[in-house]
């Protein structure tokens, strides 16, 4: 009996310390962003979660895929996370100047701040576009990157603001778009300056990445992220037939 009472007491140690040691520290934060509208996100060295009202994405460094999955329809799919990068491909300057024509000429550090007790550098981009008249608009995005928090390495493919014209500096907290109107002679005529991302509480936990980081249990696999925004529930060997 006192046998078995010891092997059952190193048996519950070694789990209890194995538990402890998966566990790490992460970052959790409340975001609003563009599309995206109220994000949710936790993020460590070892992956991220991001909650939507569309749905929801976790990714993490020992596995080859990204999953989707809708809480509410309880569907998933492994996928790149082409909806997500999507909607946030209009915060990355070089998207935006592609898309929209307008000409970047520069980018460059302004300054350091701080965005919920974390240190930021900002960094500005600046661009401009020809209008009718022999008018230009002028646009000037300024990202606030946080430099005190551990990346996972995976974090480029699906959040481009990390690595913008090879330059690696951190997660985004804020992101600020001024439009410029000028004249011939160079005078403004309007300005127009929305945040199109920006983070207002950013908290740390213990995590178990092993849990945080995975699709929840008896999920439905679908074909593709458009069913699970959908909340398509058909199985995935339905959708193939």
């Amino acid at each position: 009996m006192l046998v078995n009472r010891l092997i059952m007491f190193i048996l519950i140690f070694f789990a209890c310390l194995n538990s402890c040691l998966a566990k790490e520290t992460a970052c959790v934060m409340q975001q609003k962003g563009g599309d995206l509208g109220a994000v949710f996100m936790v993020i460590s060295k070892s992956g991220f979660r991001l909650d939507t009202s569309f749905g929801s994405m976790v990714s993490n460094i020992h596995d080859q895929n990204n999953y989707v999955y809708n809480m509410q329809s309880k569907v998933y799919c492994n996928a790149k996370g082409k909806i997500f990068t999507r909607r946030l491909s209009d915060l990355k300057p070089s998207s935006v100047g592609s898309k929209h024509n307008y000409k970047f000429m520069s980018w460059k550090k302004i300054g350091d701040a701080k965005i919920c007790g974390l240190n930021t550098n900002c960094y500005e981009y600046r661009g401009q576009k020809a209008l009718a008249k022999g008018n230009i608009e002028v646009l000037v995005i300024k990202v606030w990157y946080a430099t005190d928090i551990i990346l996972p390495k995976n974090i480029n493919s699906i959040f481009p603001l990390t690595e913008e014209f090879g330059h690696k500096e951190g997660l985004p907290l804020k992101v600020q778009k001024k439009y410029i109107g000028k004249d011939l002679n160079g005078q403004i005529l309007s300005i127009n300056k929305k945040d199109e991302w920006s983070t207002s509480k950013v908290e740390t936990a213990m995590i178990d990445p092993r849990k945080e980081y995975k699709v929840p249990a008896n999920f439905k696999q679908v074909a593709n992220e458009y069913n699970v925004i959908l909340g398509n529930n058909n199985m995935l060997e339905e959708s193939m037939k």
